[in-house]
């Protein structure tokens, strides 16, 4: 077992196909209990950044969040086909994640 502390740049870039399992539970997060937490920190984050880029500190004393645990299990690929793995624990993180990256996406594009 190998555990490594990535960014989401690190989880989502790259040609990586990630399957959820048919005995995960569906996407259960709501507005008040996680999405309104994350957007804060995100929020704080961003804003801190904005401030420090301004006085030319760019990511000094600003601190990252820390979203838990993503817990993956490789598996096997075809010839010619991407790397595959199944979320065995963090898909709702994931897919959080996934929706706020594609949102600040058509944002700024």
């Amino acid at each position: 077992m190998k555990a490594d502390a990535l960014t989401p740049r690190d989880l989502f870039d790259g040609k990586v196909q990630y399957e959820i399992p048919s005995f995960q539970r569906p996407y259960v997060w709501n507005e008040e209990d996680q999405w309104a937490p994350l957007w804060s920190d995100v929020r704080r984050v961003a804003l801190r950044l904005l401030a420090s880029d301004a006085d030319g500190d760019a990511l000094d004393g600003v601190s990252g969040h820390f979203l838990g645990a993503v817990v993956l299990k490789e598996i096997s690929a075809h010839a010619g086909d991407v790397t595959r793995h199944a979320v065995i624990d963090g898909q709702q993180r994931m897919t959080t994640l996934q929706i706020l990256l594609d949102a600040a996406h058509s944002v700024v594009t």
